[in-house]
């Protein structure tokens, strides 16, 4: 069941394409991540065609805001020293300062092995590493949206529905997104 979401709950993401995956992609993958997030009543506003110049400071000129987040498109190489687990397609740089990293390769690979559209994987993947930042927690789900690892199965059309946020995930990443908010207005500049 979808919640409402003009209850003004919204996060701003800026995807920092650094790996220059296609713009379909990308915008069909943002439309397919924000879906899932429009169903817990959360609604995302993707700031895209930046890239990893882009990243140092805040993204075009802009204000911090506590509700924004960052999504960094990388490949494994370039996420060297990081400890990433081998069949990862993303993780958080840093929860507190909300700065997530997918892992691009590894999204094409699936996408070749299993025979499934780029942007179906990379709309999942997205919006898992979100969710992570948005309920604080690198921990994993058994089932979900939030579980460690995607089977084949969970990547098609029919699979893909049974990816999304339990209703708790969906209240706790609305009170983060709330909370968020209220730093943004009552401390500007200050980080979550």
């Amino acid at each position: 069941m979808a919640q409402r979401t003009s209850m003004g709950v919204q996060v701003t993401v800026f995807v920092f394409n650094s790996v220059h995956i296609s713009s379909r992609d990308l915008a069909l993958a943002e439309a397919r991540s924000a879906e899932i997030f429009k169903n817990v009543g959360i609604r995302v506003i993707w700031v895209a065609g930046l890239t990893a110049q882009d990243a140092v400071g805040h993204p075009v000129g802009k204000a911090w805001n506590p509700t924004d987040l960052d999504l960094r498109l990388w490949t494994r190489q370039l996420a060297s020293g990081a400890t990433i687990h081998s069949n990862a397609l993303g993780y958080c740089l840093s929860i507190e300062r909300g700065q997530a990293i997918i892992l691009s390769d590894e999204i094409q690979n699936f996408a070749t092995s299993w025979g499934i559209d780029l942007a179906d994987i990379l709309g999942v993947a997205m919006a898992h590493e979100i969710g992570h930042l948005l309920l604080r927690t690198s921990s994993h789900s058994p089932l979900g949206m939030m579980k460690a690892a995607y089977l084949q199965k969970d990547l098609t059309s029919a699979g893909r529905r049974s990816l999304i946020f339990t209703r708790e995930d969906g209240k706790s990443m609305r009170n983060e997104v709330r909370r968020r908010m209220s730093i943004g207005s009552s401390n500007p500049g200050r980080k979550p």
